[in-house]
């Protein structure tokens, strides 16, 4: 994985899901699915499908942010 995450340079954790146990967790969404957590693994938000508006979906990650 540590490979994978260096070589597309991506500055978030990626966590394999080999046994699709997370999948199943979070609902089994449709990809691709974003999923915004805590460090302890609380779920901040989940957004299924293109991000459209860039713009109006970092600002919503900002004003999360923000909450805690």
């Amino acid at each position: 994985m540590d490979a994978l995450k260096s070589k597309l340079q991506v500055p978030f954790p990626l966590f394999p899901d080999q046994k699709a146990e997370l999948w199943m967790a979070l609902g089994k969404p449709s990809t691709p699915t974003t999923v915004l957590t805590t460090s302890s693994g609380k779920v901040l938000m989940k957004h299924t499908g293109i991000i459209l508006d860039l713009e109006a979906f970092l600002k919503e990650i900002g004003e999360i942010h923000k909450k805690q």
